[in-house]
């Protein structure tokens, strides 16, 4: 995306040393630098001085440092139900050299930098807008956020939730599930975040017109992928039937003094963007690029171009997938019409959200068990920090087939979803609640069986176990 090259290099990292040629260096002469990368190093130490201590130095002392994300993802075995985050947290490349006696410094891979991952991302947020200010050159302000990228920990609000070390219905080499149910709650837990980073761009675009810098300024906002939610598919390998969540991505471009919108159909890939930054800014790209600037007639090709690895070419159908990507998402999945409550409003049982179980109406004791993960969570409720996702697992006269349930938490239903197979538990539940219910200190968590009749829903109560 920086460099307007589609990928060819396989086994490099994505450093300056490798790719000489990109967006920081183009710009190098005429605008100062200040940027925030993640997983990347493109922008060389001497033309980014400003952001350097962020990335953690330079030199041979941060580039062992850097090399932990590719050793422990090589050499140490992960589960497949293991938490999403757990690679943020590995030993560093030194220290286990230390423990096997080995000091030599490796070369570094494509994923040099993973380490990075575990940066707090709201904090990396709060420096780059502090930044944002009227200075007196021009200036290229930088930020790869991973938002709303996993691992989904964060609600509309802003504030955190924990969750338990389950993967729910995803297997690193499988995929997603058939199972409907954990597929849905994994889209759940994505658009959550997406609202809790839409909060952040809104800051973003305050900031600039708070110091003036708005309407001059050329603002570009994009995914550097998708992510598919298709059952029996990778979440991030082009197969077929997920192309329509895989490639196409947000992308917004406010041009300067830009004063009405446009939306534009062409044929986009991210191999543009750079050119597009080149000509709205007036600067000649020094090398050959094979995107084409969206000020240029359009590429005459329909289909788009993927590269699940590089060098390996992919090609796919763009009028039909983008149709199915023009379908929507959150409408289809929510109730975007409730604003943010709307988004735990899930599934054909979103109605009964919201109301007191006694006012559903109850019946008799349904004669099942649930054991909470996690339950001492609810004991001790931080507001900043909630237990949202209410998971657990069914126990007792077993269903034969998957079961609604609906979660009250301190006496209003918060959530209700299908319960699904995971693992050795045939009756595992796991649904999102609206962190307004919950108080600070204790806090109390019912499960229901919910039963659909003629009249409407009953109300089962489900035990908890001690």
């Amino acid at each position: 995306m920086l460099t307007g090259r589609y990928p060819t290099r396989r086994g490099v990292a994505p450093s300056y040393t490798e790719y000489p040629d990109n967006l920081f260096t183009m710009l190098a002469g005429s605008y100062n630098m200040r940027a925030f990368e993640t997983v990347t190093q493109l922008c060389p130490p001497r033309v980014c001085t400003a952001t350097t201590r962020d990335r953690g130095g330079t030199g041979w002392r941060a580039l062992a440092r850097d090399l932990a994300g590719v050793w422990a993802r090589i050499v140490s075995p992960r589960r497949s139900d293991e938490n999403p985050a757990a690679q943020f947290s590995e030993d560093t490349v030194r220290e286990r050299q230390q423990a096997a006696g080995d000091a030599t410094p490796k070369k570094p891979g494509p994923t040099f930098r993973f380490d990075q991952l575990k940066a707090n991302q709201p904090a990396r947020f709060a420096d780059f807008l502090e930044q944002l200010d009227a200075g007196d050159q021009p200036t290229l302000s930088f930020l790869h956020l991973l938002l709303p990228h996993q691992p989904w920990k964060y609600l509309p609000s802003g504030a955190r939730y924990s969750y338990p070390l389950i993967n729910f219905g995803y297997d690193r080499k499988a995929g997603w599930t058939r199972q409907a149910p954990p597929v849905l709650l994994a889209q759940q837990r994505h658009l959550l975040q997406l609202a809790y980073t839409d909060r952040l761009v809104g800051e973003v675009v305050r900031r600039l017109k708070t110091q003036g810098l708005y309407d001059k300024a050329l603002v570009v906002m994009t995914a550097d992928h998708g992510i598919s939610f298709t059952q029996g598919r990778a979440q991030r390998t082009l197969q077929d039937g997920n192309a329509h969540e895989l490639m196409w991505v947000p992308l917004f471009v406010k041009a300067p003094r830009q004063r009405s919108g446009a939306v534009s159909d062409r044929n986009w890939e991210q191999v543009d963007l750079l050119p597009t930054i080149a000509d709205t800014l007036k600067v000649k790209v020094p090398w050959r690029v094979d995107g084409v600037s969206a000020a240029a007639p359009e590429r005459s090709r329909r289909e788009k171009w993927f590269f699940n690895r590089p060098g390996r070419r992919l090609e796919v159908d763009g009028p039909r997938n983008q149709a199915l990507a023009l379908r929507g998402v959150t409408d289809r999945i929510a109730r975007p019409q409730d604003g943010e409550d709307g988004l735990f409003e899930v599934g054909r049982f979103a109605d009964l959200v919201g109301r007191r179980p006694e006012a559903v109406g109850l019946a008799g004791n349904s004669g099942l068990v649930a054991r909470l993960n996690e339950p001492d969570n609810l004991q001790a409720v931080d507001p900043g920090t909630v237990p949202a996702l209410v998971s657990g697992a069914l126990t007792g006269r077993q269903p034969s087939a998957p079961v609604p349930l609906a979660v009250a938490v301190n006496g209003t239903i918060g959530a209700v979803g299908l319960t699904f197979a995971q693992g050795d538990a045939p009756q595992t539940f796991a649904t999102m609640v609206d962190d307004s219910l919950f108080e600070p200190g204790a806090n109390s968590v019912r499960p229901y069986l919910v039963e659909r009749t003629r009249a409407g829903s009953r109300l089962h109560p489900v035990t908890l176990a001690a």
